[in-house]
């Protein structure tokens, strides 16, 4: 098992977004690295999204986590809220405890904001997203259904 000790988390900025989109390509692969890039662009510089990249000692990208600030989501009790978009761990590093330490990185952050809550979200079938998420010391809220119905013009 890798250690934590030899990892760094740091801020994204525009120059780390390259890195950040290879590693959503590998979480999100039906959308190409050319379209995370784009929405990083959007989504960082235009929405106000914050990230973090987490490095192992040889300078490989091997997590992040991407954090957006909404202004409510259900089952929270405080506005606003902040609320964990994605989070990636490689597969050598899954339940090393990147993912707990990129939690931390996240809550510090809204902590400092002035934020009360940080909230999450995995489909009910992913088992292993939401034992972690319970590791991370998550509460699950709710269950949802959703349904959509195509209109035409």
């Amino acid at each position: 098992m890798p250690s934590l000790h030899d990892i760094d988390i740091s801020s994204v900025t525009s120059k780390s977004y390259p890195i950040l989109a290879q590693l959503r390509t590998a979480l999100w692969p039906q959308d190409s690295y050319e379209e995370h890039l784009a929405d990083l662009t959007d989504l960082c510089d235009n929405h106000g999204m914050r990230a973090w990249l987490a490095f192992d000692n040889t300078a490989t990208a091997i997590g992040f986590l991407e954090l957006s600030t909404r202004p409510y989501v259900n089952g929270c009790l405080y506005r606003p809220v902040a609320f964990i978009e994605g989070i990636y761990c490689a597969p050598a590093w899954q339940q090393s405890g990147l993912g707990a330490a990129l939690v931390t990185v996240a809550e510090e952050w809204a902590k400092a904001e002035g934020i009360r809550e940080i909230a999450s979200d995995t489909y009910a079938e992913n088992w292993a997203a939401r034992h972690a998420h319970q590791k991370w010391g998550f509460q699950e809220t709710e269950t949802v259904t959703y349904f959509r119905k195509h209109l035409s013009s």
